[in-house]
């Protein structure tokens, strides 16, 4: 099996080999869109799996959750806590959050 390389690995290996300047300005309009879609993946996967972890805590609620553990998670928004409020939040774990009035920062 093929050991997985980082995109960052990869755009490194290639840079290194440009050796002019109409390349080099196609390999950094490339290297941009690429940062702009994994930016966006990265959102959309935030937004699912908090929707998973949710759908967990609502599937089995009488589980010994770690309260602490999941509120320092940075996939559970502000909005997942106003609509819990009968959850055992911990005040504390919280605060490693950074929430702002959309519910995340």
């Amino acid at each position: 099996m093929m050991n997985p390389f980082l995109y960052e690995d990869i755009a490194y290996l290639v840079s290194n080999q440009i050796k002019d300047s109409q390349t080099w300005l196609s390999f950094s309009l490339i290297n941009k869109l690429c940062a702009k879609v994994s930016h966006k993946n990265q959102k959309n996967a935030r937004k699912r799996l908090s929707n998973h972890l949710l759908i967990l805590l609502k599937k089995y609620p009488n589980k010994p959750w770690n309260w602490y553990g999941l509120s320092c998670n940075p996939n559970i928004t502000w909005e997942i806590v106003q609509n819990n409020p009968n959850k055992p939040w911990s005040w504390d774990g919280l605060s490693f959050n950074q929430f702002n009035q959309n519910g995340r920062f």
